[in-house]
């Protein structure tokens, strides 16, 4: 199967099968050890899936996610926000290696500069993606880690967020950063942060809110001034938690919001 043949099938597909990562609750990615490629794995038939499922689970626990054929240009194009940049497609046995570029030209509207689009982050995403991986299975590759982790507190501290701003409860003309709970049982609130606006929408957010941009030393800065536990860094998937008290990039806390 080469690469044409793989984005026909992909195309003319009913639907596209990937496995998705129980640690993250994103696509399950993997690193080409030859190309360096960070690829997600595609198939077309429910039986081939299944069985990559049964094998990858040894190690990682994945379930499977199913899109439809319609749906699935909006989902490749979600995959650039990840830091994911092929897909490995499956089918009949053969595998073929197809990358996202040649499935999905992005182009920003005329007279739109970088600037004004939301963030996307997609550098910080993918270090996230491999550690987080790693890290929260139930017998996690220690050294894979501490390796993987200067990376991801230095790609934290570099990145740009998006935080919702809603009405002051006293002052609706006045728009502080939007709190959320994780547990109803508790009182801690905490600060979420959203790394691209389809992050965003996965959670449904009051209609009142604005978004704004924010680095993570405004954040830092604003954080000491708020009553909260810390803030969240993409709560409706991999959900990684710095609490108030060492909420810096040098102490990112490793461990998702129990939801």
């Amino acid at each position: 199967m080469n690469t044409q043949e793989a984005i026909k099938l992909l195309q003319e597909a009913d639907a596209i099968i990937t496995p998705l990562s129980l640690c993250t609750k994103l696509p399950f990615v993997v690193e080409d050890p030859e190309t360096a490629d960070d690829e997600i794995l595609v198939y077309t038939s429910d039986t081939e899936a299944f069985a990559a499922q049964k094998k990858i689970s040894e190690t990682d626990p994945v379930r499977l996610l199913k899109i439809e054929g319609k749906n699935s240009p909006n989902f490749l194009a979600t995959l650039f926000e990840l830091g994911v940049n092929a897909l490995k497609i499956h089918a009949n046995g053969e595998s073929t290696v197809v990358q996202l570029e040649e499935l999905i030209t992005r182009k920003p509207a005329e007279g739109v500069t970088p600037e004004m689009l939301p963030p996307e982050n997609p550098t910080l995403m993918i270090s996230l993606v491999y550690l987080f991986q790693e890290a929260r299975k139930e017998k996690p590759n220690k050294e894979y880690v501490s390796e993987r982790e200067p990376e991801m507190r230095k790609n934290i501290a570099e990145a740009e967020y998006i935080v919702p701003l809603a009405p002051a409860k006293d002052d609706s003309t006045k728009m502080l950063p939007l709190l959320m709970s994780l547990d109803p049982k508790q009182e801690q609130q905490w600060f979420p942060m959203f790394t691209s606006i389809s992050e965003i929408h996965r959670l449904k957010l009051p209609e009142n809110i604005k978004l704004n941009k924010m680095s993570f030393k405004q954040m830092n800065e604003l954080m000491p001034k708020m009553n909260v536990a810390g803030c969240i860094i993409n709560p409706g998937s991999i959900a990684v938690m710095l609490p108030k008290l060492q909420n810096n990039a040098e102490n990112a806390n490793a461990d998702a919001a129990d939801k």
